[in-house]
């Protein structure tokens, strides 16, 4: 199961909350951060902040997942996909 994770939510506190997440049938972390500036283009309903995957806090969240083994599902637009690989 991939679980929908906040993981700029106080630096991943969410990661560092799960006791061994894999035995609860996590196997990974997903974030929805579909954002352009382009008002034609609808944004993902959560109304993501524009760079959230260069924020200091996500990418403390982000970095939780490796050392637990788990994988990350980024949903985004094309233009987000520098951030993405800048992970």
């Amino acid at each position: 199961m991939i679980a929908v994770l906040g993981l700029g939510l106080i630096g991943g506190s969410v990661l560092r909350g799960l006791a061994g997440p894999q035995a609860a049938g996590i196997e990974g972390g997903a974030s929805a951060v579909g954002w352009d500036p382009d008002p034609a283009v609808g944004n993902h309903r959560t109304r993501p902040p524009q760079g959230l995957f260069l924020r200091d806090d996500f990418r403390a969240g982000f970095a939780l997942l490796a050392p637990r083994q788990l994988t990350f599902e980024a949903w985004c637009y094309h233009r987000q996909i520098p951030d993405v690989t800048a992970l």
